[in-house]
């Protein structure tokens, strides 16, 4: 009889052995499931974040051209965050696109097209001139990009 009693006791222990191990797998589902979540919610956010900032972020286009003694247009207004693109042409001679307070210098060679892009990252008039002595009417050759 003694025998008997603890072949009942070890087979009443493997259930709850069983039972046990079963919650050890419930809970390690549950915290895979739980970090799958999160993990889904942070890509779902961080995409939402980008397209936002894509959307905010504009690229504005200006064609200018150089002749002797003024840049056309002369003003070229963006927004702060603006992505901006100057395709600029020297029409007649030889001239430079200067912006000192954003260290922008570039040459413009007659018939050549130069591109200069960069951000709009503050507000404010910055004034483009000629860098290259370039006739009587040089000192008059200047514009301004405004950055509101």
């Amino acid at each position: 009889m003694g025998v008997n009693f603890m072949r009942s006791m070890q087979v009443r222990s493997k259930p709850n052995e069983l039972s046990g191990g079963f919650s050890k797998i419930v809970g390690i589902l549950a915290v895979i499931f739980a970090m799958s979540a999160v993990g889904i919610s942070f890509v779902l956010l961080y995409d939402s974040n980008e397209s936002m900032t894509a959307e905010t972020t504009n690229v504005k286009e200006f064609v200018v051209t150089a002749e002797n003694w003024s840049f056309n247009p002369y003003l070229i207004t963006v927004n702060k965050g603006d992505r901006v693109i100057l395709k600029i042409t020297s029409v007649e001679g030889t001239h430079s696109f200067w912006v000192p307070a954003k260290n922008i210098r570039e040459k413009l060679n007659q018939g050549r097209q130069v591109v200069i892009e960069f951000t709009a990252d503050a507000r404010g008039e910055f004034i483009f001139k000629c860098g290259i002595i370039c006739g009587t009417g040089h000192n008059n050759m200047k514009g301004a990009i405004v950055i509101q």
